[in-house]
């Protein structure tokens, strides 16, 4: 590098802005960074805003430039963990599968909140089966996972049905449960449809592992009513309480939690027509939630 900084930092984007990303090396040859921490650190400001919406457009060449010469630009060994954190969120989010590997390389790490961020939020129109295969690739996720933070991955996929196919190919468990309690079943009957549901069925999960009625009937979603039919049709336990057969999984909630039935569920959700529609299917409106109240009382 030279003595003296020869480019200001206006010029030097300008020069980048109508360059080809082979010929940008020659330009950081003439910046010092060094000679003037006032420029690097606008520097580093202005470098993160491009490649946020680089990673964004999926502009591969830039990004990978920017990052390979990160240090001579700005005097610091890599961008830090929160820039590299929103910079593989707004790759993954767009399906750009290349950047999220390039970034990984570079340094960026999939935290447990990276499903939900990606899978949950991500356009359903945008493809991110392979952004979701890159990170189970390098090892950085596994897609069975749980914690605190993240449910198993099937259960952020149940509005993705191209993704869920692949997560189950790809060894994701049909009866994984979550932090909540809840199973991937349980997701599909409050989110998804009757197709999905069928899915997981087909591809091995249990109806006697997840209690989906209760998550039908508590949905604001248009299509519940067909859901719900759908589950009494396959004898859905019409007044099973929450986690009844698996006192185990209540534990993972708070202490204070009630535990109703679908009637309890329904009632709550104030929607007189599932109320209904419970009873004359058999529905016991004297059985009691796990702290003695009625479907009354929950109404």
């Amino acid at each position: 590098m030279s003595a003296s900084i020869t480019l200001t930092i206006d010029e030097f984007f300008a020069h980048i802005e109508t360059l080809p990303q082979v010929d940008i090396l020659p330009l950081l040859q003439q910046y010092d960074a060094q000679a003037s921490p006032y420029e690097a650190g606008k520097l580093v400001e202005a470098l993160s805003s491009r490649l946020e919406l680089s990673c964004q457009t999926g502009d591969l060449a830039y990004v990978s430039c920017i990052l390979e010469h990160w240090k001579a630009l700005t005097c610091t060994d890599a961008p830090d963990d929160d820039l590299l954190f929103q910079l593989l969120v707004s790759a993954a989010q767009n399906g750009h599968h290349d950047l999220v590997r390039c970034l990984l390389s570079h340094g960026a790490k999939v935290t447990p909140i990276i499903p939900s961020l990606v899978i949950a939020s991500a356009d359903p129109e945008i493809d991110i089966r392979d952004v979701v295969r890159v990170i189970i690739e390098v090892g950085a996720w596994s897609i069975n996972e749980t914690s605190a933070d993240c449910r198993p991955a099937l259960q952020y996929a149940v509005k993705r049905p191209e993704l869920l196919s692949a997560l189950l190919e790809w060894g994701a468990d049909p009866n994984a449960v979550g932090h909540d309690g809840l199973t991937p079943h349980d997701a599909a009957a409050g989110r998804s449809t009757t197709r999905v549901f069928d899915h997981l069925l087909a591809a091995g999960a249990m109806l006697t592992n997840a209690y989906p009625l209760h998550q039908a009937v508590a949905s604001s979603s248009s299509d519940a009513l067909p859901m719900i039919k759908h589950l009494i049709a396959l004898g859905v336990d019409i007044n099973a309480r929450l986690f009844e057969h698996h006192p185990e999984r209540a534990k993972l909630r708070q202490d204070a939690e009630d535990f109703g039935t679908p009637l309890h569920c329904a009632a709550r959700s104030g929607s007189k027509g599932r109320v209904v529609f419970l009873l004359e299917h058999s529905a016991d409106a004297g059985k009691r939630s796990s702290r003695g109240k009625s479907a009354l009382d929950w109404a």
